[in-house]
């Protein structure tokens, strides 16, 4: 039944329904300092919330759909400080433009892994030919090599990837040459150079 102090004010419950949300996301947000609840009932501990709370909670919604950090966003509704919201919205565009671009160098990286898979399950094995490849950004290691197989240049490899910012994954863009005046010569023993 409700009394004085809960007379036009909404249970717990009902906000969790009314908003879509968890009684336990009410109840984070109540011990992280986001919400305080209009009242709390000292007898049950049942907690009351009013207008004021679900404009609380429509606020913290539109900014998690921004994807702010509560922490962030627990510091304006204390505050309501509009210079404060203006500096953490304009900090959050800079960290999603920063992943957007991410994202568009994970997606060309996979478009490259995928053409370099579609190109090995195509190959014609056997055959040696000339063909005509775009300049492609390459890390070489000029160093004589006798590999028995592609896994016995993980060394080599390794070697290629000192000093790189980030790590590379290689699937099938691996290769090795021979030096012009030893291909004039015909000397085809072993390799001078192992490429990415």
């Amino acid at each position: 039944m409700p009394s004085e102090h809960t007379e036009g004010l909404l249970c717990i419950g009902e906000v969790a329904r009314l908003l879509n949300l968890s009684v336990g996301t009410l109840r984070h947000y109540e011990q992280m300092g986001l919400l305080e609840p209009a009242y709390v009932n000292p007898a049950s501990g049942y907690r009351y919330y009013g207008s004021r709370q679900l404009s609380t909670l429509n606020t913290i919604g539109n900014l998690r759909v921004l994807d702010l950090p509560l922490t962030q966003i627990r510091e304006f509704v204390t505050t309501r400080d509009m210079d404060l919201m203006q500096r953490q919205l304009t900090k959050q565009q800079e960290l999603i433009e920063h992943r957007r671009r991410e994202l568009e160098r994970m997606s060309r990286k996979i478009d490259q892994r995928l053409a370099l898979l579609h190109g090995a399950l195509n190959a014609d094995l056997d055959t040696i030919s000339e063909i005509e490849e775009p300049e492609l950004r390459c890390a070489t290691l000029h160093e004589r090599v006798n590999p028995t197989d592609a896994y016995s240049l993980g060394w080599h490899i390794r070697q290629l990837q000192q000093g790189q910012h980030e790590t590379f994954a290689y699937l099938g863009n691996l290769g090795v040459g021979i030096a012009p005046e030893r291909l004039a010569a015909g000397d085809f023993d072993g390799y001078d150079e192992v490429f990415l």
